[in-house]
């Protein structure tokens, strides 16, 4: 029979079953059931179990993007650690607040908050507690332009990822560290960090292989790009990673693939990379477009560097472009649209699809993309320069009812005026 001591209430029970969910990724799942709980099985239960149960709602919520919802579980689980004098659940609540806080773009509350529970967790010499939390302060040092504070963030949480043998940890904070490096030094700069990475860490890691290869293919180095996005194919099969990083590195082997002119490989490519995508929807990213060219045009790099990409979106603009390089004009225009739909408040998917309209031999079409891109971004060169090579009389100062200096006898407004 069990004793007094040993019995685990109902509601602790239904924090481990909820806990088995999240293993799994399954935050809603265990929303759901801790919801219950908290309806069903609060009566009686020990205070440690009711703060566990608020600690662990506040991180689905979290997980899930609901920072507003995340917040009044994490302090109700605060407040109760702190009435129980628990440092544990203090250091955890906290970390649960500045998550929450850094979601609602809150930095310098969120950076207070992790500042904290970085405390507790130093306290009870919690090296897990405390290289997630360096980590992420770093994270919110580098947004706020503290470059020099979060690269030594980062270095310390690394160190502490490495003294747990915790590989994940170690290769976000090395990918953190070449995205400063990258703002100091450019793309060498994040190569060097990346380089180091597997002589001297001896990493072997998809995601590195992957910041190294996108670095390599914006800068037109496509044979060490798809080699270093190949060795990382093999990892991340070896491991059966699915993730958006997979996605990503799928993404990116489809775009080299296309540029090296390998159009079936770039489609099988890019088909694994939107699969991914769409179990994996959130965030954007930086990523390349390659333009739609049935051939090289001069003045024109062959793709252009999107700094805030739609990942669904740029892999249709991508699979476009490849459909356009085997002559499948239509295929390639129904992949353009769905790619512009689902991100058209940006300049970048009226600029490609502009580019398909192109190959189309749609002039009046193509036109009207380019236009409309460079009056969403005027600063923008390349723009202007696609625009201006459909219609070099774009920026000359003509009466719209005078003769268009094309010399076609018609208007302006009826010729190169055209909107």
């Amino acid at each position: 029979m069990e004793t007094l001591e040993t019995a685990v209430h109902p509601l602790a029970e239904s924090v481990q079953a909820a806990r088995a969910h999240i293993d799994e990724g399954n935050y809603q799942e265990a929303v759901d059931l801790l919801t219950a709980a908290r309806k069903e099985k609060t009566e009686g239960a020990p205070d440690k179990d009711v703060e566990d149960l608020h600690y662990t709602l506040g991180l689905c919520f979290n997980q899930l993007n609901r920072a507003g919802e995340a917040l009044p579980h994490a302090r109700k689980s605060l407040r109760m650690a702190e009435a129980a004098k628990d440092a544990i659940g203090q250091a955890r609540s906290y970390e649960q607040l500045g998550t929450a806080a850094y979601k609602k773009n809150e930095h310098r509350n969120s950076l207070e908050l992790y500042q904290r529970s970085l405390k507790f967790w130093q306290e009870i010499e919690d090296k897990p507690g405390q290289a997630r939390c360096l980590r992420d302060i770093g994270s919110i040092q580098s947004d706020l332009g503290q470059d020099a504070e979060a690269e030594e963030s980062f270095n310390q949480s690394k160190a502490l990822f490495q003294e747990i043998e915790d590989e994940e940890g170690v290769v976000a904070c090395i990918t953190n560290i070449g995205l400063l490096a990258y703002r100091s030094k450019g793309s060498e700069g994040a190569l060097d960090v990346y380089k180091k990475s597997f002589e001297d860490d001896k990493l072997d890691h998809y995601l590195l292989h992957n910041n190294t290869g996108f670095l390599e293919l914006v800068e037109g180095r496509f044979d060490e790009a798809q080699a270093s996005l190949e060795t990382g194919r093999a990892d991340l099969e070896k491991r059966g990673a699915r993730d958006d990083n997979a996605a990503l590195l799928y993404l990116n082997l489809g775009i080299v693939s296309a540029l090296k002119k390998a159009p079936e490989a770039a489609l099988e490519n890019l088909e694994k990379a939107q699969e991914l995508f769409e179990q994996f929807p959130e965030g954007r990213a930086v990523e390349v477009v390659v333009l739609a060219l049935r051939e090289p045009k001069e003045g024109f790099d062959p793709y252009v560097v999107v700094e805030d990409a739609h990942k669904i979106g740029i892999t249709h603009l991508n699979r476009a472009a490849v459909l356009v390089q085997q002559g499948k004009l239509d295929e390639a225009l129904a992949e353009a649209e769905k790619g512009h739909d689902l991100d058209r408040n940006l300049p970048y998917p009226h600029f490609c699809l502009g580019w398909v309209h192109l190959a189309r031999e749609e002039k009046d079409d193509a036109n009207r993309c380019f236009k409309r891109a460079a009056g969403m971004d005027p600063n923008n060169q390349l723009f202007k320069q696609a625009l201006e090579a459909i219609n070099p009389f774009f920026n000359t100062k003509v009466g719209r009812n005078e003769p268009c200096p094309c010399g076609s006898g018609k208007k302006f407004k009826k010729c190169h005026g055209t909107a």
